[in-house]
C-alpha cells in the first residue's frame, strides 16, 4: 500500500513529475495480478516453499533499490521487482490451511486477514510517522519493507519444510513443463498489462483519445479475446481449467468475489491517494494515517470471502490452490 499511499512523496522527492506517482501503485497491482496464476501453477509442480522464498528474495532486493534512488526510473524498477513477492499472496493462505488441521482452517484464514487488517494500519500510522522525519524519510519505509520481507523469507526457507505435493512426486520435468499453460500465462498476463496501463494513462497525463490509451486498450482487448478463444477451444485444463465450471457455481462466485476484490484495490490503491491530497493538501501523520486506515479497514472488511458453516468451495488455482470446509 506504500506505493499508492506515498507514490507523490516519492514523487516530489526525487523531483519526477506527478502523473508519474501512479506507477509505484500500479506496479503492484499489475505484477500481482499477472504472477499469481503462474506461480500458484509453479507450487503444484515443485511446491510451495521455494517459490515463496524466491519472490521473497526479489522483495527484499526490489525494496533496497527504491530506498536507494535517485530518480523515478529506478524508483518504478525498485517497485516492479520487489512486487514479484506479491505474486506469491495466494500461497499463502494455502501454507495456512496445509500446517493445521481441517476443523482449525477457517480460524486460520480469518485470523490471516485479521493480521493483514492490523498490519496494514500499522503501516499507514508508521509509514506516515517515517514519512515525516524529513526530506528522506519515505526511504526508511522501503527499508522497513525490505527488511521484513527478507525475514519473512529466511523464516520460511528455515521452518516450512511441508511433504511433497502428489503432481510434484509424480510428474517429471519434462511433464511438469508440458502441462504448464505458456500460451495461456503470456496472453493473461499480456493483456492485463495493456489494459492497465491504458487505464493508468488515461487523463494522467494522455486524454482517452490519446493514441497511447487507445493503442494499449485496443491491444489489451483484443489479447484478452485471444486468451478467452485459446481457454474456450484449444486448452481445457489451462489457467481456466473447464472442470471448475462443471460441478457447481463455487468457482464463478468466487472468481467473481475476486475480481470485485482487485477493482475496489485498484481504485484505492491508485486513486484514493491523489483524492486525499487534493482534499486535505496538509495535515499531520495522526491524520493522514488514519485516514487511510479507515478506508483500507472498510475495504478490507467488506471484501474478503466468508466461509460459511457447512458449507465446500475451492478457490480457483490463480488465487488459492485449496479447499476449506468448516
Amino acid at each position: 500500500m506504500a506505493g499508492g499511499v506515498f507514490a507523490r512523496t516519492v514523487a516530489a522527492a526525487v523531483g519526477a513529475p506527478t502523473y508519474k506517482a501512479v506507477w509505484l501503485g500500479q506496479a503492484i497491482s499489475i505484477v500481482t495480478a499477472c504472477l499469481g496464476p503462474p506461480c500458484c501453477r509453479l507450487a503444484d509442480f515443485w511446491g510451495r516453499k521455494w517459490p515463496i522464498v524466491g519472490c521473497a528474495i526479489f522483495g527484499f532486493i526490489g525494496g533496497i533499490i527504491v530506498a536507494r534512488a535517485d530518480n523515478m526510473p529506478q524508483v518504478i524498477a525498485g517497485q516492479t521487482i520487489m512486487s514479484i513477492f506479491f505474486g506469491t499472496q495466494p500461497l499463502l493462505h494455502a501454507v495456512a490451511s496445509e500446517i493445521l488441521p481441517r476443523k482449525w482452517r477457517p480460524s486460520a484464514q480469518g485470523f490471516l486477514y485479521a493480521f493483514a487488517g492490523a498490519g496494514g494500519a500499522t503501516a499507514f500510522l508508521g509509514g506516515q510517522s517515517l514519512v515525516d522525519m524529513g526530506p528522506n524519510g519515505w526511504r526508511n519505509v522501503w527499508y522497513v519493507a525490505s527488511a521484513m520481507l527478507g525475514a519473512s523469507g529466511l523464516m520460511i526457507g528455515l521452518l516450512y519444510n511441508p511433504l511433497p505435493l502428489p503432481l510434484q512426486k509424480s510428474l517429471t520435468v519434462k511433464q511438469k513443463l508440458g502441462r504448464f499453460d505458456w500460451i495461456g500465462f503470456f496472453l493473461f498476463a499480456a493483456a492485463l498489462t495493456m489494459i492497465a496501463m491504458g487505464l493508468s494513462w488515461a487523463e494522467s497525463p494522455y486524454p482517452w483519445s490519446d493514441a497511447h490509451v487507445v493503442g494499449c486498450l485496443v491491444v489489451g482487448g483484443a489479447l484478452a479475446i485471444a486468451l478467452i478463444v485459446h481457454q474456450t477451444f484449444f486448452e481445457k485444463h489451462g489457467l481456466f481449467d473447464h472442470d471448475l465450471f462443471k460441478k457447481d457455481w463455487n468457482f464463478c462466485i468466487a472468481a467473481f468475489g475476486s475480481f470485485l476484490d482487485g477493482m475496489i484495490f485498484w481504485a484505492y490503491n491508485a486513486y484514493f491517494p491523489f483524492e486525499a491530497t487534493t482534499l486535505w493538501p496538509t495535515g499531520s501523520t495522526i491524520s493522514e494515517g488514519a485516514r487511510n486506515c479507515m478506508v483500507r479497514t472498510s475495504v478490507q472488511s467488506t471484501t474478503q470471502p466468508r466461509v460459511l458453516t457447512n458449507s465446500r468451495f475451492s478457490l480457483p488455482p490463480g488465487f488459492s490452490p485449496s479447499s476449506y470446509r468448516s
